[in-house]
């Protein structure tokens, strides 16, 4: 399921039908649960606490539209192609 912001609230898009999913156990039963020492779950929650921050919207930059957008444009109107 894809989830994406839609006004105040998140939009679902389901992206499989119900006859195409399997049985995750068929797949990943067999991958062993990692050993996590409590040293690296504190250094992993360190980490995150030190790099967390209010993410601005405003200051997002979408590069793949913006490269897009100037490949459209190049190409003219839709008659002159």
């Amino acid at each position: 399921m894809a989830i994406e912001p839609l006004g105040k609230g998140l939009l679902g898009t389901t992206l499989r039908y119900p006859y195409e999913l399997r049985d995750e156990d068929d797949y990943f039963n067999d991958i062993k649960s990692p050993k996590i020492s409590k040293d690296m779950v504190e250094l992993a929650g360190h980490i995150l606490d030190t790099k967390a921050a209010h993410f601005d919207p405003r200051k997002f930059k979408d590069e793949m539209r913006t490269r897009c957008g100037a490949l459209v444009a190049a190409q003219g109107p839709p008659g002159n192609r």
